[in-house]
Order: C-alpha cells, then structure tokens, then sequence
C-alpha cells in the first residue's frame, strides 16, 4: 500500500530528477575529461580508478534505493538500513529489484534512472577490472600482433632513460617489443607511450629467448637494439646472439632488406674493439653503436667548416681557401664527445690552396684545452700519433717510401683548466692565431675563421662557460669571426633554451643532442651517411660486373657487395666509405653549394655540373647502370688542372687524413712489392697513402713490379668518383643541389 501522500511525490519525482540530473553531469564530464586526456592522464586515472574513484558511483545508488525501499511501505530509517545493504550487493552485480519493485513499475522517471544506474554499474565493474587487469591485457594483445603480424619488429634491451627516448622517437609505429624485467611503475611508463614489453631478465640467454618467442626469422626482418647501459651485459648479450646467427646461419639473410637479424650493440669507444670482433665475424647480422660517432658525425655534417665560409675565405671558381685565411677550432673539455669529434673534423676539414699556379695543403689548427694531460691517451697513441711517432723511425731504417703526405693537422694540447687566471687570454690569442706577423688586427679579424667548442662538464656547465666566452668574444671583437658551439644532451634545453634564446645571437648553436642525433630509431638502424655509403659501394660493383661483361644475376651481385662491404672490409674501411660522403657538403660548398631534403627547394644540379666540368669535361661510356652512365676513365684524363682535378686532390688529401687518424701509416716500396694488400691492412699500413703525385708513382709502381696493365694499375679514378657521380647520388637519397646559404 502506498503510504506517501501525492504532495510528497510530486517532492520525491524532484528528488530523483536532481539525483538523476547530478549522475549524467558527473558521467560526461568524467568521459570528456578522460577522452582529452592523453594516455599519461588516461593512465592516471585508472590509478585513482582502483584506489577508489570507483566507489563514487555508489553514492548515488544508496538515496535512489532509500526512496524506492521507503516507497514499499518501509520505516524511514529501516529503508535507508535497506539500501545500504542493496548498494553493497549492487558492488557485487547483484541487482535487488524486488525491494524497488514498486516504484520500479509507477514511476517511469525513476525507472529510467535506475537502469541508467545499473548500467553504470556494470561498466564501472568492467573499468575497474580493467583498471587491475586491463593494461597487460593490451600488452598481450599488441605482443600477439607485434610477433605475429608485423613484417618489421624493432626490438629494444633494457629499460632504461635512454632506451625510452628510442621508443619515443617513432611515435607513430607499433611494431616496438622492450625486453626488460619490469616493475608497475616502469609497466605505466610504457603504456603511456603506448609500447609493447616482454618480461627478460639478463640471465636469460637472449638468443634462445628470441628464437622461443619468434620461431624463424625468415619471415621477417627483426631489428634488435643492445643498449642495456652496462658494456659488460651488453658484449654478453651480443655474444649470445653471435651463437644464434652462427647455429641458425643467419648471416645468410643478412643481404635482404626485409628479413633476417640485425643486432644494434652500443659500446663505449674504449671498449670499441671488443664490440668490433663479433661485427666482423657475423657478415652484416652485427652492428657497432659509438654514440660519440653519431655525434661527431652530425656536427661535421651540419657544421662543416666552410659553413660560415663567404667569399673572402673561399675562391669558389677553383674550390679552394684563399692563402691569407686562417682556420681554428678551439675545444674546451676533450672527453669522449670531443675526442671522437676531433678526430672526425681531422677527417673532414682538409683543404687546399693556390700558390701561384700550384696546389698546396691548407691545414687547420687545433687547440685542445682540458684540465687533464689530454695528449696522454690510449686511443690517440694507438691511432692518430702513430704516424708521428713511427714514421721518422721507419725512414731511419734506409726504407724508400712514395712521397709522404704532410701533416694532417696542426694540433696543440693546452693543460689548463678554465678556472686558470690566464685561460681567457690564451683563448684570445689562439683565435688570432695566424700565419702573418704583422700588426694589421683587423686584417687578421677579416682572414680568420673560428669554431669555439664547449664541451667539459654538464649541459649547464656548458652552457654558462659558452655565455661567458660569448661575452669575451664582445670584448675581444671576434663576434663576427667565430661560431661558438655547446655540446647540449638534453633535448629539450637544447630546443628551448639554446635554439630559442642563445641562438637568436648569431654565433651560438647546439650539438649533441641525444634524442635527435643518438637515440633515435632511424639514426641507430638508418643512418644518412651509412645508407649512402652502401648504396655507393653497390653501385661500385655493379659497375665492375657491367665493365667486366660479367653479366651476373642482380641478387649475386648484390651478394659480392655484402660480403666485401661486412666480411672482407674490416670497420676502418667501411666507415671510410662512410666519412667520404659526409665530406660531400664540404665539397659543394667550396664551390658556392650545398644540398637539402627540402621538397620544395629548387634544384641546381645544372648549374653545379656546369661549373664542375668546367674546361674538364666527364667522358660517359656506353654503360648504364641503375640510370646512370658509368664514367670511362683513363689515365691521361687525371693530369688535367680543373676543378674536377682539385676535389680529387682534396679527396685524397681528406682520406689520407682519415687513414692517419685511424692509425694506419704508408707502407714503404719494398712492402708494396712484398706483400699483398689485406698483409698490409692487418699492419695497418696502405701503400696509398701518399700524395696525389704519388699515386701517379704508384701506378708505375704495379706496372713495373707486376706487369698490370696501366689503366687497371690506377687508383685516381677513385678520387673522381664521389663527385662525378654526385647528381646520382643525392638524388637516390632524396636530396636536390642548391646554392649556399
């Protein structure tokens, strides 16, 4: 029997629409907030989700049955008893009806409302499982497709900081697997990027846990990345697949593009030889990552010295540095970065000048500055002193040698630390440093070019010497003249601090960043200069198969590029290949270029080849490959002044300087006569480093001493090629000739 007078309804129904009205409210607030979250938010709300947040809609449960109880015909106070006990069944989807079946059936407002709150119920049921359950239940989904569906599979070891900043840089791919052994709070951190994990611990071989979960590897192309933050696990971890490629012969597949095991292991460079051995043992499955050499790599490519070079440095009609200008590169701090960037700017800054009607080397001074005995180290002695150390030693021993290169650099190690009272004033002078004596200042201002780079301590440390030395600069009048450069690893100070504020000034600039230059995907599997570097050595031996009439399949050619570029070149060969393309800015730009990825840019190639082949024209045969003509090359062709003569100069001059620094020296004649060339490489010695009219000795050499015919006896050409075939090149790679900026 109905007790409650209708005045009272008519209150009720206004009780139920205000529960009912406050109940939608919170729901699409609720559901607009969470959906504008991003998945970090989304995550946090899970999280307040289980640890209560659930328990909100109850509240509304507990007045909606107390009036639907009271409307029966129960007490007041025994109806709300009553509808405790319903909302704690409710918790449970136990949905008490028969104890609201009466309004239930009268009263449609307060019908439609409960099942509204039966609804929300439920699915607050569901969340809440899925706030417990739900996140590694997606895991498992996205493992299951990664494993089983995707073509190309980026696998990660380790978590770790730097790990998460590779993971981040690809935000658009879900075929990423992290192995790690994960805690909740490191689980979170990946569902808010949105990426995939395997429980691993490192006592867990890594080859058997790969092949468990994967099967075959034929299938598919499988990118393993080794970056565990200890050099230690990561050999192990690398030794361990080294068995698996070995037991599956995996370096088979290695040639193809889509399927196959290629392993990324990072290593400190001191522990570089280490990583090396498996790399030259595994045909191209195995892959070094020198962070410092992505680095250097970067800022040469970016910051080549003729950069900010006009045309009172260069005479861009003969690609050379006028005589009066002077170049210097100053460096403070000479840790690993800056030791590896040294090294690589060695091999990169190489230039020439006219003398007369001559060409002469134009070096580059460097001055190290370090709070330690930086010339003291195990790395320089074992690669770039050797040949200032062991060269005057040979030749004491009556040895001949073809005419020796000169001295790559001018380098001078400064004790100081920049806290040393003098440490400002040795700057200044070693940034006027020049070949004159003469009081003309502001001639010297005028002449020189100078690179200030920062690199001793931490970002800020850096960056508050940088400003400092900016400052100094004012004062000194040397603003214009020279480029400071702070080595920055923190991505966002280096684009929101330096890029958007020190930059604005003209002469600062960032490098080193770690998520753009290092740890990022395509860097680490894809790199620019890599990629061509191959890509140009393929074409090399296409060409030699079409010359020859060999006529071999495209896959078997392919073949003999794999296996000499991994199995029969050792790292210093390859990265050669490498270093010589990363000099091709350098080269344009002594002749007034550059070249861009800009689709929009408009393309010059025209006017670059025309000023190339100025009074020296390339001769193309009849051979086309890969829609370029091969060029025919003859030994007459090489004693032609021309720009075209000059780069090829410079050329040699540059790989010269890299074979130096890498610690290789000439061979004598006799050695040349007596030992085959891969004796020699394991020597570290090379019978081609010498002048570029010892080359010319050098072909006399073989034909004299092994009957060669002359034209197959000569390696000039070699110095030709990059640049002859240069239009080809950088548009296979995306890239168009403009005029420098």
């Amino acid at each position: 029997v109905n007790t409650i007078p209708r005045l009272k309804e008519a209150n009720m129904n206004y009780l139920i629409l205000i529960l009912l009205l406050i109940m939608s409210c919170f729901i699409l607030s609720t559901m607009i907030k969470v959906l504008l979250q991003d998945r970090s938010g989304k995550l946090s709300f899970l999280n307040r989700f289980k640890k209560g947040k659930f328990a909100i809609i109850f509240l509304f449960a507990i007045p909606l049955y107390w009036i639907g109880i009271y409307y029966d015909g129960n007490p007041l106070d025994i109806s709300f008893l009553l509808s405790i006990r319903s909302t704690i069944d409710l918790i449970v989807l136990k949905f008490d009806y028969d104890s609201i079946s009466g309004l239930f059936l009268d009263n449609s407002l307060y019908k439609a409302t409960m099942y509204l709150l039966f609804m929300l119920v439920t699915a607050n049921a569901f969340l809440f499982s899925f706030s417990l359950i739900g996140k590694a239940v997606l895991n498992s989904i996205k493992k299951y497709k990664i494993v089983h569906c995707c073509p190309k599979v980026n696998i990660i070891i380790g978590f770790n900081e730097q790990n998460l900043r590779i993971l981040k840089s690809d935000k658009n791919k879900n075929n990423y697997l992290l192995f790690a052994n994960l805690d909740n709070d490191q689980k979170d951190e990946l569902f808010v990027i949105n990426k995939a994990y395997c429980n691993y611990s490192y006592n867990q071989n890594v080859g058997d846990f790969l092949l468990k979960i994967f099967k075959r590897f034929d299938n598919r192309l499988i990118n393993l990345i080794i970056n565990t933050g200890d050099d230690e696990v990561n050999l192990l971890l690398t030794n361990q697949i080294y068995r698996l490629i070995e037991r599956m012969k995996l370096n088979s597949l290695a040639i193809d593009d889509n399927i196959g095991l290629d392993v990324y292991a990072f290593g400190e460079p001191e522990n570089e030889s280490a990583f090396l051995y498996f790399v030259e043992r595994s045909n191209g499955c195995i892959h070094y990552i020198n962070k410092y050499k992505l680095i250097a790599i970067d800022f040469v490519n970016r910051f080549p010295m003729t950069k900010f070079m006009k045309g009172t440095h260069i005479d861009y009609e003969t690609a050379t540095i006028k005589d009066n200008v002077n170049m210097n590169v100053i460096m403070v701090g000479f840790g690993k970065a800056n030791q590896q960037l040294l090294m690589t700017s060695i091999a990169n800054n190489q230039f020439l000048t006219k003398e007369g009607e001559s060409l002469e080397p134009k070096s580059v001074n460097y001055w190290i500055y370090d709070k330690e005995d930086a010339i003291n180290h195990k790395n320089l002695n074992h690669n770039y002193f050797r040949y200032k150390k062991e060269i005057q030693q040979l030749i004491n021993k009556e040895d001949k040698y073809l005419p020796l290169p000169n001295d790559v650099a001018n380098i001078e190690f400064i004790k100081k630390n920049i806290n040393d009272e003098f440490f400002y004033q040795s700057i200044k002078a070693n940034l006027l440093s020049t070949k004159y004596d003469n009081n003309d200042q502001e001639r010297e201002r005028m002449d020189c070019i100078n690179y200030l780079i920062v690199s001793f301590g931490t970002d800020l440390e850096n960056l508050d010497l940088a400003d400092k030395l900016s400052i100094k600069l004012k004062e000194w009048d040397l603003v214009k003249h020279t480029k400071v450069f702070i080595r920055i690893s923190n991505d966002a100070l280096a684009n929101q601090v330096v890029k958007g504020e020190y930059v604005k000034r003209g002469n600062m600039f960032n490098y080193g960043a770690l998520q753009e230059v290092v740890f990022n995907i395509n860097q680490i599997i894809d790199e620019r200069m890599t990629k061509m570097a191959k890509m140009r050595h393929l074409i090399y031996t296409l060409e030699h198969n079409k010359k020859e009439n060999l006529n071999l399949p495209i896959k078997e050619i392919k073949n003999q590029a794999h296996d000499q570029w991994y199995a029969k070149w050792n790292e210093v060969q390859r990265m050669s290949n490498v270093y010589a393309c990363l000099s091709v800015r350098t080269k344009l730009q002594l002749l007034g270029f550059d070249y861009t990825d800009d689709k929009e840019a408009y393309d010059k190639s025209d006017l670059f080849i025309k000023k190339y082949i100025k009074d020296d024209n390339i001769i193309y045969s009849d051979i086309i490959v890969d829609n370029k003509p091969v060029v025919n090359y003859k030994n007459e062709y090489f004693d032609k002044a021309s720009v075209r003569q000059t780069l090829a100069i410079q050329e040699h001059q540059r790989w010269n300087a890299y074979m130096l620094s890498n610690g290789f020296i000439p061979a004598s004649i006799r050695e040349i006569k007596t030992k085959d060339k891969t004796e020699l490489l394991e020597q570290r010695k090379h019978g081609n480093i010498t002048t570029f009219e010892g080359l010319k000795l050098y072909r006399d050499l073989m034909v004299e001493c092994f009957n060669k015919n002359p034209e197959a006896a000569d390696v000039i050409r070699y110095d030709y090629q990059l640049m002859d075939d240069l239009v080809w090149l950088l548009n296979k790679n995306n890239y168009k000739i403009i005029e420098k900026i």
